[in-house]
């Protein structure tokens, strides 16, 4: 399961996000059978898509640039990294 989707999951059955076990139900190709479930699921994506972050082109420390591992920890949580 990726980041995102395991973020999405526990927010949902958290009390603000108020669905239980049972709306998480996937079908074979990983898409929840639950019509609700499965719409907010895809705002949470659609948010997180259309969400970028611009780094600046150094880190700050003596010139270098932005570790590789620094940039894939942001986009594995489904965010948008940009140079």
């Amino acid at each position: 399961m990726d980041k995102s989707k395991q973020q999405f999951e526990e927010f949902a059955l958290s009390p603000a996000g108020g669905l239980g076990p049972g709306h998480l139900t996937k079908d074979a190709d990983g898409d929840y059978t639950n019509y609700a479930a499965q719409a907010y699921f895809d705002f949470w994506n659609g948010s997180r898509a259309a969400l970028v972050i611009e780094l600046p082109q150094e880190d700050g420390m003596d010139g270098h640039l932005w570790a590789p591992d620094v940039v894939a920890a942001i986009e594995a949580s489904g965010v948008k990294v940009t140079p």
